[in-house]
Formats: C-alpha cells, structure tokens, sequence
C-alpha cells in the first residue's frame, strides 16, 4: 500500500448533488453575513494529507438585494473547495 494515498474522481452524480448543497450552503453564509464586506475563509484537509485553502472577498446589500464578489477567480477556488468537501471523498473529516 503506498503511503500516500491516490485520490480517486468522485462520480459525476457526487458531484452535481455536492454542488447543490454548496450552493445552498453559500446562499445561506450569504444570508447570515448581511450588509456589508465580507471575507469568507475555507480550509480543507484532503485524504492524501494535503491542506487547502480558498479566501473570497464579498460585498453584500439587501436593500436591493445584491452580491458582488471582488474577485471571480478567488470565488470559484472557495466555491470548488466547498464542493469537493461535501462530497467527501477526497477530504478528510476531523474526528
């Protein structure tokens, strides 16, 4: 057995329903935060020991609503990282 191990694709079914979730999930931070800017911070451990971060900084209104994100690449990173967290198999749990 090597000692680290491979990561292995989650299927494509996974991933859809893990993205939903994501999804779900940063509509609901985005709700939480309120008014404002925001930093919002993820860091993973993935199943190889890796560790991994994403950092997105959001500007959020309600009166209209509205969310901008000041960096579009930064956001796709936070979002992909929460993504592949929900879906489990390549991140480690904390125990």
């Amino acid at each position: 057995m090597p000692a680290r191990p491979q990561l292995i694709r989650p299927d494509d079914d996974a991933i859809a329903a893990a993205m939903s979730r994501a999804l779900t999930a940063l509509a609901l931070v985005i709700v939480a935060l309120g008014d404002g800017e925001h930093t919002v911070n993820f860091v993973a451990e993935r199943t190889d020991d890796t560790v991994v971060r994403g950092q997105a900084d959001l500007s959020i209104g309600t009166d209209p609503v509205r969310l901008t994100v000041l960096d579009e690449t930064d956001y796709a990173v936070l979002r992909t990282l929460l993504v592949f967290a929900l879906e489990g198999s390549t991140v480690r749990v904390p125990s």
